[in-house]
């Protein structure tokens, strides 16, 4: 799964620094969240889906390599 934490920051107008700081993270961290690198926690995924208003799900892109459910 890929997530669009990016997407919707940039639709909101937000920096990285603005985004990082809501959610009491750093810029340098939440860079490696938006790049897949870094995992992130189901906690950190709420307050950023409060921060960008958006429901959790709609942070999700499936991959399009994926088979769907049988």
């Amino acid at each position: 799964m890929k997530l669009l934490i990016r997407k919707y920051r940039k639709q909101r107008g937000m920096t990285q620094r603005q985004l990082a700081a809501k959610i009491g993270k750093s810029r340098p961290t939440l860079t490696l969240i938006e790049l897949g690198i870094n995992r992130i926690s189901a906690n950190d995924l709420y307050k950023i889906a409060q921060v960008l208003n958006v429901r959790i799900d709609k942070l999700f892109q499936p991959n399009g390599d994926q088979q769907p459910a049988a």
